[in-house]
């Protein structure tokens, strides 16, 4: 008892401090300034660090670049300025380190030693490319003199180091983050910089990473986070202090190809990331903070420092001064200036929704545009039943905009369907462009398959103005449905599946997907037979276990199954009481897959063994929809969505890893979750004006 009283009260604690900090943000003094402005024979100031002196007086250093246009192996130096008033102000500038390399010096770190001296860590670049080495220096003047360079890192190699990183255990250990030949590590110290060693090197499996940062948990291991060209920072953990590493995993934390900085937050304990959060981007922008209360397993309270669309911002570093960040990063327009933000932690926890809203928003509309140009093309050659999420999507893009290029590429599709379908035999079904041409008498038609043609259909529908055209679009659903009602619905509730020759049995397949479209026309029509067909489709699969899915089963196809049988307990939760037999049951089958995504979604960090891009695995795009639909309707919604974020974010780094969309099957999917995000409920009706 005394234990959970105390876990509840640290837990309270705990929240109070957000809730203080956020409060106290309201009154809080925000500042910044360009504390090293270019100018004449000073093309660029970059790459700081600061530290606290022992009179309390704030030292920071950066690269002065003294020569040339700026170039990362330009002519630099390590230059200091000191502030009295915990940097509002700053005094003049003179030099800590002169160029003794045969480039430049950059790229500095410092950290208290325990005897209080100061260290200085940077980097010694000799030549452009392949001499760049690690260099030591000390203080015992709180950075008035230094000594001379201790070489840390081997010659004739190219070792690198990000500014304002080195981190000290509780165990006393120095962690000096670097990287080589796109391999990520550190170089480690047990006795107060004496002596130093290597730990384990680690690279993602599909790529290279440089310019770590590590963080300690509160549980002891230490987490790494690698700059990627994959889409965003990578994580590895180690438990032994840094010695030895874990494989890196891709996080949630997706953006350009830049640094992140990592700390925490010294009034509520939490961990703070910054860094630039667009994946695909070619310019790093915007610049981008989050919070992660879990110790960094998922980021929330995303906040943008800096996203003036025609600047950028680069290689952050935090140092706290009491309760207050003092952020330096520099930026692009006008030169490249050193500059320092100010903020309070309450800052942020004020998450910039707006932003969020702005960036998704724009995100999809970059897909739904790629819809357009691809979906209705003879080029294209993928089955019309994939390309039906797609149009369902299109179609909340038609609700959000206005825009009608949107609404007329639905159109055009579902005009396509209903000629297929006055040529097919059956009469009703829909040709998927899979297996058969339309007219055959012979061949295979999938009520999977179809149902989710009908489902895009159905979305044209119901937001045509003209009620002939609605008319129409509805006369082929029907067509579709009766043939189902007539000849396919199997004795225990469950939907068989057409004319598959590999199985005439009910199916998860065709019991998920047409239990979503019974759902759906009963919302528009009101006609009970259609309810009476849903529930019985979620009956039969609550007898199911998905886990054991047969006739393409679950360990070969996880994600398909996952998506389509769960369209009807999705659809179903609006026309659901949660505490009757057959809601109770529904919603334990929702938590077991909600259980499977969480182990399974790469955004969180799970050991994902499908390819997003590749048949199964770009079904795990349309996840995130199912996961928004629970969270509006089950008690821990707020965690759930926040669970589907994380996601969507990993999500965006596969989409945009190339810049500007292609209609892949993952990008059909993904553009469900995004709607799903973006306008609640509008994948199953018309959002209400």
């Amino acid at each position: 008892m005394k234990l959970c009283q105390t876990v509840l009260m640290l837990t309270v604690c705990v929240f109070l401090a957000e809730l203080a900090a956020a409060a106290e943000f309201k009154d809080a003094e925000v500042f910044e300034m360009f504390v090293a402005p270019v100018g004449p024979k000073n093309p660029r100031n970059s790459e700081a660090a600061i530290i606290q002196r022992k009179d309390g007086s704030l030292l920071l250093a950066w690269t002065e670049f003294y020569a040339g246009q700026g170039a990362d192996h330009g002519p630099a130096r390590i230059a200091g300025k000191l502030s009295q008033d915990g940097g509002r102000t700053w005094g003049g500038k003179f030099t800590l380190v002169e160029n003794d390399g045969g480039c430049n010096v950059m790229e500095v770190n410092l950290i208290r030693l325990r005897n209080g001296d100061l260290a200085l860590f940077h980097c010694q670049k000799n030549t452009e490319s392949s001499d760049c080495r690690i260099m030591m220096r000390t203080s015992a003047d709180d950075g008035k003199t230094w000594s001379v360079g201790k070489q840390l890192s081997p010659d004739g190699k190219y070792t690198g180091l990000t500014n304002g990183r080195c981190i000290r255990l509780r165990s006393g250990r120095i962690l000096l983050e670097a990287w080589e030949g796109g391999d990520s590590y550190c170089v480690l110290s047990d006795d107060d910089g004496k002596t130093w060693r290597d730990s384990q090197r680690v690279r993602p499996a599909k790529g290279k990473c440089y310019e770590p940062a590590c963080i300690e948990l509160a549980d002891g291991r230490v987490m790494m986070l690698m700059r990627t060209g994959l889409g965003g920072q990578y994580k590895s953990l180690s438990k032994d202090g840094g010695a030895t590493w874990s494989e890196p995993v891709p996080t949630s934390l997706v953006g350009s190809d830049a640094p992140v900085a990592i700390t925490r937050i010294p009034t509520t304990r939490n961990l703070l990331a910054i860094w630039n959060h667009n994946p695909g981007a070619k310019r790093r922008n915007p610049f981008t903070a989050a919070i992660s209360k879990d110790e960094g397993e998922t980021w929330t309270n995303f906040r943008n420092l800096e996203d003036a669309p025609d600047d950028a911002w680069a290689y952050p570093a935090v140092t706290w001064v009491g309760d207050r960040a003092l952020i330096t990063y520099f930026n692009y327009k006008g030169g490249l200036s050193l500059k320092l933000r100010s903020l309070p932690a309450g800052w942020f926890y004020q998450a910039d929704r707006a932003s969020d809203r702005d960036r998704l928003r724009a995100e999809f509309l970059k897909m739904c545009d790629a819809a357009c140009a691809e979906l209705n093309t003879p080029e294209r050659k993928v089955p019309f039943y994939h390309d039906s999420y797609a149009v369902r999507a299109l179609a909340v893009a038609f609700d959000l905009t206005g825009e009608r290029k949107y609404l007329e590429v639905c159109r055009r599709w579902s005009d396509r369907m209903i000629e297929y379908q006055d040529g097919m035999t059956p009469k009703g079904a829909y040709w998927m462009h899979y297996g058969r041409k339309p007219g055959e008498t012979k061949g295979e038609w999938y009520v999977a398959d179809c149902a989710s043609i009908a489902m895009g259909v159905l979305a044209t529908a119901v937001r045509c103005e003209s009620v002939a055209d609605r008319q129409r679009y509805m006369d082929s659903v029907m067509a579709y449905t009766k043939l189902v009602l007539d000849n396919y619905v199997g004795p225990g509730g469950g939907i068989t599946d057409g004319l598959w020759s590999k199985f005439d049995g009910e199916w998860w397949c065709s019991s998920g997907i047409f239990g979503s479209v019974a759902f759906m026309l009963y919302a528009e029509t009101g006609d009970e037979k259609y309810l009476k067909v849903a529930r019985g489709t979620l009956d039969w699969l609550n007898k199911m276990d998905f886990r054991k899915a047969e006739h393409i089963g679950f360990k070969e196809a996880a994600p398909a199954v996952v998506m389509y049988v769960f369209e009807a307990f999705s659809t179903g939760m609006a026309h659901l009481e949660l505490k009757s037999p057959l809601g109770k049951a529904s919603v334990g089958h929702i938590r077991a897959a909600l259980e499977w995504m969480r182990e399974n979604q790469r955004g969180r960090g799970a050991n994902c063994p499908w390819d997003y891009n590749k048949q199964w695995g770009c079904k795990l795009g349309g996840l995130p929809f199912h996961q928004y639909v629970y969270a509006r309707h089950l008690p821990d919604g707020a965690a759930i969505a926040a669970a589907a974020d994380q996601e969507l974010r990993y999500l965006a780094t596969q989409v945009f890893a190339a810049g500007e969309p292609k209609l892949t099957q993952l990008v059909c999917f993904t553009m469900m979750s995004y709607a799903e995000k973006i306008s609640p409920g509008a994948i199953y009706r018309k959002t209400k004006k």
